[in-house]
């Protein structure tokens, strides 16, 4: 499964990069945004990125406030 990433606007591009960024190290990052601004896809695409840069044997594990929200995730990364 791969996104393009002109299909992001700014907002969801800059979330995306500071994800994905390894600095600091120990932090915590809050996507935050009224519903249907596109929190579903950034989470998307950083999972795809993340399993990207992984090998193999090594796996993501995802958690969220509702089992809905899991749903319409996977449902985007194209898992059952």
């Amino acid at each position: 499964m791969t996104f393009n990433a002109r299909s992001l606007n700014c907002s969801q591009l800059t979330a995306v990069k500071a994800i994905l960024s390894n600095w600091p190290r120990e932090r915590v990052l809050l996507v935050h945004k009224p519903p249907g601004s596109g929190r579903t896809i950034v989470i998307a695409v950083v999972i795809v990125k993340i399993i990207a840069s992984l090998d193999a044997s090594r796996n993501v594990k995802l958690a969220a406030q509702s089992n809905v929200t899991i749903k319409i995730i996977t449902g985007k990364l194209g898992l059952p």
